[in-house]
Order: C-alpha cells, then sequence, then structure tokens
C-alpha cells in the first residue's frame, strides 16, 4: 500500500469513529462500508499484474468483511442482519485461515493461549444468551477466530509479515470479543471506539503484512 493509500484508509477510518461516537448516522453509513471496499481496492491494484490463489482469497475475505460491516450497520432494524454479518465475518475469518496457513508450523505452547481465550469466550458469551438460535453462529464463529488467531502464530514467514499478521490476528479477536460482549453480556463504554479502532487496525496489519512478502 502507498502512502496515499494508508493516509485515506485511517482518514476514513478516524470519520467513521467519530460519526460513531457522535452518533451522525448518515456519516457512519459512508464511511463504514468504504473502509474495507477501499483496502480490497488497494490489494487489488498491489497484486493485480500477477494474482495468486492467496490475492484472490484476500480481496474475498476484505469484500465478506465489508458485507459484515453493512449487515451490522443494521442489525437494529432486522434482527437476523447481527446472524447474517456473523456469517459474512465466519467466511471472511475462513479466507484468512487459508491465506495464513500456506506455510506453518504447530506448536502446543504458542497455541495454549488461543485455546484458552476461546473455551472462555465461549462459556462467557453462552452463558448469557437469550436465545437458542445465536448458539451455534457464536460457537462457530468464535472456532472460528481462535483458528484464526492458531494459525497466524503458526505462520513462517518473514519477521516483518509475521508481527504485522499475527498483531491484525489478534486486534481482530479483540474487536469481535467487544462485540459479543458488548451485544450480550452488558454495554461496553465507548464501544464503538473500542469495536472500529482495533477493527480498522486488524484489517489494515492483515493486509499490509501479506503485501510485505510481494514487496
Amino acid at each position: 500500500m502507498t502512502q496515499k493509500q494508508t493516509v485515506f484508509y485511517f482518514g476514513v477510518g478516524v470519520a467513521n469513529v467519530i460519526a460513531g461516537l457522535a452518533s451522525i448516522a448518515w456519516l457512519v453509513y459512508f464511511t463504514k462500508p468504504l473502509l474495507l471496499l477501499s483496502l480490497a481496492i488497494f490489494y487489488y491494484s498491489a497484486t493485480k499484474h500477477n494474482p495468486k490463489s492467496v490475492d484472490k482469497a484476500m480481496i474475498a475475505a476484505l469484500l465478506l468483511s465489508c458485507c459484515g460491516d453493512c449487515f451490522l450497520m443494521f442489525q437494529n432494524a432486522v434482527a437476523y442482519y447481527f446472524v447474517l454479518g456473523l456469517g459474512s465475518f465466519l467466511l471472511a475469518h475462513i479466507f484468512y485461515i487459508y491465506v495464513f496457513s500456506r506455510d506453518m508450523k504447530l506448536e502446543l505452547f504458542k497455541i495454549l493461549p488461543v485455546v484458552i481465550y476461546g473455551i472462555f469466550m465461549l462459556y462467557y458469551l453462552l452463558s448469557h444468551v437469550q436465545s437458542d438460535v445465536f448458539i451455534v453462529p457464536i460457537c462457530a464463529y468464535i472456532s472460528v477466530i481462535s483458528t484464526m488467531i492458531i494459525v497466524a502464530i503458526s505462520r513462517k514467514a518473514t519477521p516483518k509479515s509475521y508481527k504485522m499478521v499475527l498483531l491484525g490476528a489478534i486486534l481482530f479477536a479483540f474487536s469481535d470479543s467487544c462485540i459479543g460482549i458488548n451485544k450480550f453480556v452488558n454495554p461496553i463504554p465507548f464501544a464503538t471506539f473500542w469495536i472500529m479502532t482495533t477493527y480498522i487496525m486488524a484489517q489494515f496489519f492483515i493486509v499490509k503484512g501479506i503485501l510485505v512478502i510481494k514487496a
């Protein structure tokens, strides 16, 4: 990604966070889809001359994340949009898992904390869920995002790429955990700020980390 693309992306991100905190609905509706759509375009522009299957998977993950963002924007108006948003992000994570797992080596002592995180989040969220309709989606989602972190930890890559992608995966999990806690357990103070800032950085670091290899 070029410097101008990075400035544009984070400019849109800052506008989205401010709009969310200030409840400026029209600006949220404009900036949120633009975030991941712009990342997908930037990634495509960087890889279009020699695209690999990994590049197609990355673009699919970014576009699915954009769909997830759009569904979650309207979850209060249409109840099942939350599940559709969850499903979109679940598929995005599956594509990320494919990208990260191309060259990896599992080490138990590294992945154990992630397994503990997954078990804790499942127990914590499911103990507060009021409707059975959310049980299967939550179980599937926590399992997939935990797997994404595991493959990011186990990924063999250059140090810079490895650190960026792993940081992105961890920030993604933090953002998703905040969404789950905010919806099913207790409202988090300034939830929009914590969810979106970590999400915006997560997607950026994942894209940047993969593109580092191609530079």
